[in-house]
């Protein structure tokens, strides 16, 4: 019989950011015992950490297919707190005139690199996402401006004039090598394109330790997370 051995990768748990959104809901509801909380979608993708916000009391609302701007309509009153994936500027417009109480939890690197991309577009710049359709983190972006356009497979990648300044950026938590393979292809056809990869330290991280075992012999891989996360695919 086969002795199996068991290989523990680290780092393990949850990033700094989905910490820092997790304490930030958890405090707004100390500060608020009283008041109707409600998160704009699922502050991170983990069902347990869904489950226990609902413990406090913490109402979270979440629509296959709405925008956080779609979904802000069923949000009339009381607290709104923005997950860790960032929202469109119009978003915070929109609670505003609502009158609603607003409490952002959005992950630094995120916010990093919307502003990364605001200021491409300011400068003139066609900007090319790599990124998930309909994935929060990524509609906070491609929706910023009709330059924007989102890339998820090589097909996607538009065909412009050769004399357009392309910016090429990508959302924090995608695969390293995809990264690469869309970069170099994007490179192919735009060679003056300007690159910044922003998949975050604690993605990065993970992905390498996982990369390491290919000479390890391993024969299965289990991934603990939640079938949600954008981190577990």
């Amino acid at each position: 019989m086969k002795n199996n051995t068991i290989i523990e990768v680290m780092p393990q748990g949850f990033c700094g950011g989905v910490m820092k959104a997790i304490q930030i809901a958890r405090q707004v509801r100390t500060d608020h015992p009283n008041e109707k909380i409600t998160i704009l979608g699922n502050l991170v993708h983990n069902r347990y950490v869904k489950l226990a916000l609902e413990h406090l009391r913490i109402e979270t609302i979440e629509r296959p297919g709405l925008t956080r701007l779609e979904l802000l309509d069923q949000i009339d009153s009381g607290i709104v707190i923005f997950t860790a994936h960032g929202v469109h500027p119009d978003v915070y417009a929109k609670a505003e005139a609502k009158g609603l109480t607003v409490f952002d939890a959005s992950c630094r690197f995120v916010v990093q690199t919307q502003k990364i991309v605001q200021k491409k577009l300011d400068e003139g710049a066609v900007v090319f996402y790599i990124g998930k359709n309909h994935h929060p983190e990524a509609e906070s972006i491609y929706t910023l401006s009709e330059r924007v356009f989102l890339i998820e497979k090589e097909e996607d990648i538009p065909v412009l004039n050769k004399e357009t300044s392309v910016f090429v950026t990508n959302q924090t938590t995608m695969s390293t090598l995809d990264i690469d393979h869309l970069f170099k292809a994007i490179e192919k056809k735009y060679p003056d394109a300007e690159f910044n990869n922003e998949v975050c330290g604690a993605t990065r991280v993970r992905q390498e330790a996982v990369l390491a075992l290919k000479d390890k012999q391993i024969d299965v891989l289990l991934v603990v997370g939640d079938p949600t996360s954008n981190n577990t695919e």
